[in-house]
């Protein structure tokens, strides 16, 4: 049964990578100036409605304030540095 929600658990942070890397694709074409016909704004607010869907809620991680490491996100000490960390608000 753990394997199962393992497995569920990677295809989500598949998902998120996958979410992040067309967010950044989306944004990259925003700062261009491509407004034909509206397209970018059809596709960012679909591609907001498809990532509510999705409902992959916050990444697993993050950044530690201190050595700048990546960290797990509700880590209370940095892996790393070993420096207390603060929670983070969600």
């Amino acid at each position: 049964m753990v394997q199962v929600k393992e497995e569920a658990s990677m295809e989500a942070v598949g998902l998120r990578e996958l979410v992040e890397k067309v967010t950044r694709g989306i944004r990259g074409l925003e700062q261009q100036g491509t407004t034909e016909h509206g397209f970018l704004e059809r596709l960012g607010c679909d591609w907001k409605a498809l990532t509510s869907a999705l409902a992959l809620g916050p990444t697993p991680d993050r950044d530690c304030p201190h050595c700048g490491r990546l960290g797990m996100r509700d880590a209370t000490l940095c892996g790393y540095c070993w420096k207390r960390l603060k929670a983070v608000v969600t």
